[in-house]
């Protein structure tokens, strides 16, 4: 893992169209960041 790897990247990665795309990865983290507060405030872990 490099040391410029954002969880952005990271995420995006996983996905092959997200070459030299540097606005995808932004948006796919802040879904993925928005469907986690959902998650926590709707259904939240069990501590």
């Amino acid at each position: 893992m490099r040391l410029t790897e954002t969880p952005a990247t990271l995420f995006c990665r996983t996905s092959r169209k997200c070459i030299d795309d540097p606005v995808r990865p932004i948006i796919k983290d802040a879904m993925h960041i928005a469907s986690t507060m959902f998650a926590n405030r709707y259904y939240p872990p069990s501590t």
